[in-house]
């Protein structure tokens, strides 16, 4: 018989490995007690890795209540277990930010 159908729904499929979820919300631990004073953070690694290991992270800074001026900031992994401890690198001096960080593995940037 010939008409009209309502569409099928969508499948997605992955052409490769699915990136890692987010991680946890990051927490300020302190500046780091040796010059240049960064600040050092902590976070939860993402519960879902995706389809490879985690490989990499990194971290947003924005102005406190401003999104509109984010930077991405280098971090320098100390420890990574149960809780990820990282120095966030080149912010500069007397500076006030708000962080967010996102995972990466073989299939690109996590939210």
């Amino acid at each position: 018989a010939t008409g009209e159908s309502r569409p099928s729904s969508a499948l997605l499929h992955h052409t490769g490995a699915r990136p890692p979820g987010v991680p946890g919300r990051p927490w300020l631990y302190g500046p780091s007690p040796l010059p240049p004073y960064e600040p050092i953070i902590g976070f939860a690694p993402p519960q879902d890795c995706g389809d490879e290991r985690v490989e990499g992270y990194r971290c947003i800074a924005f102005a406190q209540g401003r999104p509109e001026v984010t930077r991405e900031v280098a971090l320098s992994i100390l420890r990574c277990d149960e809780v990820v401890t990282a120095a966030a690198a080149g912010l500069g001096g007397d500076s006030e930010c708000q962080f967010a960080v996102q995972a990466r593995n073989a299939g690109g940037w996590g939210p």
